[in-house]
């Protein structure tokens, strides 16, 4: 995206990007570690498997012996998962606000995850996400999932937004290689799994309320929706 260039709309990732969903992965993965008599995993153990969809996570999480065990475990994982969806997830403060900002500036956003689409939907409308949004596409809804760059050009194809006039936000390396893939600038928020991530970004945010603050300019008069370049990248902690 040139500097300056119009904002179309904005692709985000889910867990670690909108929603803080750790700790509920967590209680669902102890759940099958549980019944297979394993001890459980603390939060950051379970952490670092999120992001490539359920039956990696699980795969990774409960070592399962052959892939007969896996699928047993994986229908496990989502069934606990699907009644605890949300005990413990909220979106990240100031989220709601800046996806109302966004929204009023005529930028359309969607949702790009790994995560299944039913899990996902039940998430976004139980937090009343999910009419911000004109598109959620998850990890089942195929034909590829992320980081395979086929997985956002869908999701472009189906909303008519030109990839020139996009951003892809999130918070791990499986964005940042998506959207370095299909030619898409990644923005990562420092939230998630940000800390773990080794990619550097196109624009890196403390949040996404400051993603708000660049695209849409809170002045009356200044022209809105576009992209300004960054000045020096932030760099981690």
């Amino acid at each position: 995206m040139t500097p300056g260039a119009t904002v179309q709309g904005i692709v985000l990732d889910l867990d670690g990007t909108l929603v803080d969903s750790f700790e509920d992965l967590r209680d669902a993965v102890n759940h099958v570690r549980a019944l297979r008599g394993m001890p459980p995993l603390d939060l950051p153990e379970v952490m670092a498997h999120v992001g490539r969809g359920a039956r990696h996570l699980v795969r990774e999480t409960t070592a399962p012996a052959d892939g007969d065990r896996l699928d047993e475990h994986l229908r496990l994982f989502l069934d606990y998962y699907e009644d605890h969806l949300l005990v413990h997830t909220r979106p990240y403060p100031g989220v709601p606000e800046a996806l109302d900002r966004f929204q009023a500036a005529g930028i359309g956003l969607a949702v790009l995850t790994n995560k299944p689409l039913r899990s996902t939907a039940r998430i976004l409308q139980g937090l009343d996400l999910a009419r911000r949004f004109e598109a959620v596409r998850g990890g089942d809804s195929g034909p590829a999932m992320k980081p395979d760059p086929e997985a956002l050009r869908v999701l472009l194809a189906e909303t008519g937004w030109k990839a020139s006039e996009v951003l892809l936000v999130g918070d791990s390396d499986v964005d940042l290689e998506t959207g370095s893939r299909a030619g898409v600038p990644v923005v990562r928020v420092r939230t998630g799994l940000w800390r773990t991530s080794l990619r550097r970004p196109d624009l890196e945010v403390a949040s996404l309320q400051d993603l708000s603050d660049r695209v849409v300019p809170r002045s009356p008069g200044a022209p809105s929706r576009a992209f300004r370049t960054p000045g020096p990248r932030l760099e981690r902690d």
